[in-house]
């Protein structure tokens, strides 16, 4: 796939540059980390060398002078100035968003993905423009359904550059009991429920039935008012291995 740098992901105007695999969205800041990576460590084996031949006898009428002295002192100075505005813009610029690695290999099988670009926050998931909305809108909820460590937000999709938005978060654990105190039943047409992963926040809050509309709560999980509800699957009222009873319909 060819991104052109009016993304700010190309490292040239005048030219394509085809990307693939899990990269940096700031490619400019990753080229000057990887250059200023390789001439701190240059530098660095350039000073050591320079150093381990003072100590050879043949080579002490040049390795004796102050100027040589100082010249590996700078050198090692400047290695280890090159190596630290390697690790600023790491951390500055090159921040890694919270997600599996695995994403680019059912993202290449199901969407076409040549490449992931990420920043600190979110990831940019090409595709193939041939490909339906709903179908993007599914993998990132596969994504967030299979992953055990991260949670998947659909943020947008970038059809001119060909790319869709997921926000990435850590997953926050879902505590193993709800509690409740009157403090939570603030009006009468809210029934707390229990708790969930609010989509605004992306955080654990609490859910609740909304009978009506006519008053919210901005804490809860937001909800479609409904006068009916269904629940499905057991109360938790049973001791661990206790057999459910299951009612027989042929019995009379």
């Amino acid at each position: 796939m060819a991104i052109i740098d009016d993304t700010k992901i190309a490292d040239d105007k005048q030219q394509e540059t085809i990307l693939k695999g899990i990269q940096p969205r700031r490619q400019k800041m990753f080229a000057a980390f990887k250059a200023c990576r390789f001439i701190g460590i240059m530098l660095l084996i350039l000073s050591a060398g320079m150093f381990a031949v003072t100590f050879i006898e043949n080579f002490k009428k040049i390795t004796g002078k102050p100027a040589f002295r100082w010249a590996v002192l700078i050198l090692a100075l400047a290695g280890l100035f090159s190596l630290f505005m390697m690790l600023m813009i790491r951390i500055l610029f090159l921040r890694k968003a919270p997600f599996d690695d695995w994403v680019f290999e059912i993202a290449q099988k199901r969407l076409g993905t040549e490449v992931i670009f990420y920043d600190g926050k979110r990831i940019y998931i090409s595709y193939d423009r041939g490909g339906k909305e709903v179908d993007k809108r599914e993998f990132v909820t596969e994504m967030s359904d299979k992953s055990v460590h991260y949670s998947y937000f659909y943020k947008d999709t970038d059809i001119d550059q060909g790319y869709i938005i997921v926000e990435c978060k850590e997953r926050a654990p879902i505590p193993e009991m709800a509690s409740f105190s009157p403090e939570d039943d603030k009006y009468w047409n809210i029934i707390p429920m229990g708790l969930t992963i609010n989509n605004n926040t992306q955080k654990i809050a609490p859910v609740g039935w909304y009978l009506n509309d006519q008053n919210m709560n901005p804490d809860l999980k937001e909800t479609i008012p409904s006068t009916s509800m269904l629940i499905a699957g057991g109360t938790g009222c049973y001791a661990e291995n206790t057999p459910i009873l299951m009612y027989d319909t042929l019995v009379h």
